[in-house]
């Protein structure tokens, strides 16, 4: 009987805070909803985009030069993508791989 008892109440309980929990969630929810659609939050929310898209976009550009530029920086290579010179121009004479 005891456990009997304590199963109803915990089950009672259960209910009647799930009730209430999903009142607060609702409340929570539509204060939510009313800040996200507020003019002011909307005009930052646009500005942050755009500079997000901004910073991406330099971001990218940034890495693209880096690549390049490493590129460029090693040894027998025009700044072109091509060899500057050629394999046998560059191991004649030494016999010893660049």
């Amino acid at each position: 009987m005891h456990k009997l008892s304590l199963a109803a109440g915990f089950a009672a309980g259960y209910v009647m805070g799930a009730r209430a929990g999903r009142q607060r969630y609702e409340q929570i929810a539509q204060a939510a909803r009313k800040v996200r659609d507020h003019p002011t939050v909307q005009s930052a929310a646009g500005v942050v985009g755009a500079q997000a898209t901004d910073l991406a976009n330099r971001a990218r550009g940034m890495a693209l030069n880096a690549l390049h530029l490493g590129h460029d920086r090693t040894e027998g290579y025009d700044g072109e993508g091509r060899e500057s010179t050629s394999y046998a121009a560059r191991s004649a004479g030494n016999g010893a791989l660049p």
